[in-house]
């Protein structure tokens, strides 16, 4: 080797650049999993949120309104029905799948 060498040679720079490919090849799957399930997390907090909402607006008012709420992107049907024990509140929106995600609260 040189005495005097100033900088990387082109080996060095390939063999930095392939370990840092390869560690961005295992890493990056599972940041994009994790992030999709923030997401979906995300969706489910603010439906829940909505619901908790409706419910005050009930006991408040003690009126009863199906509604639709768009936030970010996504449209939450908000929609009351009978349940097993009682009035239900639900929320229906759709996740990264485009599947229809019901949640429901009942009234008690």
């Amino acid at each position: 080797m040189y005495k005097n060498s100033n900088g990387f040679s082109l080996v060095e720079s390939l063999v930095a650049l392939s370990a840092v490919l390869v560690i961005t090849g295992f890493l990056l799957p599972g940041m994009l999993h994790y992030t999709s399930q923030l997401v979906a997390l995300k969706r489910e907090v603010q439906a829940l949120n909505y619901l908790s909402e409706e419910l005050e607006n009930v006991i408040i008012n003690n009126e009863k309104i199906n509604r639709t709420i768009k936030h970010e992107g996504v449209v939450y049907e908000l929609y009351w029905k009978e349940g097993k024990a009682g009035e239900e509140i639900c929320a229906e929106y759709y996740n990264m799948s485009h599947e229809k995600v019901p949640i429901c609260l009942e009234r008690n």
